[in-house]
């Protein structure tokens, strides 16, 4: 009889991971004036506060309501970038972000998708303080880069969900761009959320692209700044440079850098924040956060950058009543 029984589970728990398929209804999404489609697994659902939860360049996200797995996607304009030699350099810096040693460990797959390049990568991870495996997809379009991120939880279906996982990555569609689409313009010195600001000197160019406020689990208030980091030197450079050559003050007060809370730590924002220890070779750029702790959550920020570094460069303005 233990032997029927178990049989009987068997079967059901191999039916069970068979059972999954790509909802037959596509889902579309529209970032910096490209539109795009996708399929996600019948048991996964849209997340309706997307930037909330994984930071404020996702531009959709959804769940899987049966199990410990997510996906959230990015997407950036290919003319602003340089992919030579992408999937190598992706490779190197997801190792120093996930701290492999070898960086022949972090999976890497390169195919090709729409008549397009695409690359996939997966890391062991952790996702609300559980086991993940992280597929990171790099998907070229006509027009823009997409990143994909699924984490997918570490149970016994792990393996079946993979495959459905690299399904819906794969259904991933560009349907239209505007032909017309201007990107929006750095304000000079002031930034807003949806704005940004450049800073440049001889070695460095600093892109603040925006920022936001947080709570920590102490309730005191912290500050995030986005930017892009571009190392326009000969040597290689960690994306950390900003917090180097950068004074940030409210009403002349020197603010304290710190980390992300816990509450962040399996956020987009925490990539963000690991990407602060790559590498970047010359002309190489990456995206980064630095926090600090505010002490007060309205009136102004100001960002001075190192006189002899940045001789003509007026503090850049972060108004935190703008967040409110």
């Amino acid at each position: 009889m233990k032997k029927k029984i178990m049989f009987l589970l068997i079967v059901l728990i191999a039916l069970a991971g068979c059972s999954a398929k790509l909802a037959n209804d596509k889902q579309t999404f529209s970032d910096q004036g490209v539109s795009y489609s996708i399929q996600l697994p019948s048991s996964w659902e849209l997340e309706k506060n997307d930037k909330e939860l994984y930071g404020r360049e996702v531009v959709f996200a959804a769940a899987d309501q049966k199990s410990n797995s997510i996906m959230f996607v990015s997407t950036t304009r290919k003319e602003t970038m340089d992919l030579k030699d992408f999937g190598s350099k992706t490779r190197e810096q997801l190792a120093s972000t996930y701290n492999y040693k070898n960086v022949e460990d972090v999976y890497m797959k390169e195919f090709e998708l729409n008549t397009y390049p695409a690359y996939k990568f997966t890391v062991f991870t952790t996702f609300k303080e559980k086991d993940v495996w992280a597929h990171i997809y790099y998907i070229e379009t006509k027009t823009s880069l997409v990143q994909l991120v699924y984490y997918s939880a570490d149970d016994n279906q792990y393996e079946s969900r993979s495959k459905i996982i690299d399904q819906s990555a794969r259904s991933l569609l560009e349907t239209n761009a505007q032909a017309d689409y201007q990107p929006e313009q750095a304000t000079e010195n002031n930034v807003a959320d949806s704005d940004s600001v450049m800073v440049k000197n001889e070695t460095y160019s600093f892109e603040i692209k925006g920022f936001r406020k947080l709570i920590d689990q102490q309730d005191q208030p912290l500050l995030v700044i986005r930017y892009e980091m571009t190392n326009l030197a000969e040597e290689k450079a960690t994306a950390d440079q900003l917090s180097h050559v950068v004074d940030v003050t409210q009403k002349g007060q020197k603010l304290n850098q710190t980390v992300l809370p816990e509450s962040e730590k399996n956020s987009a924002l925490a990539l963000l924040e690991e990407h602060q220890k790559n590498k970047l070779e010359k002309n190489e750029s990456v995206e980064a956060v630095l926090v600090y702790r505010l002490d007060e959550t309205t009136g102004e920020v100001l960002l001075t950058f190192a006189a002899d570094k940045f001789p003509k460069q007026d503090p850049v303005v972060l108004d935190l009543d703008l967040l409110r």
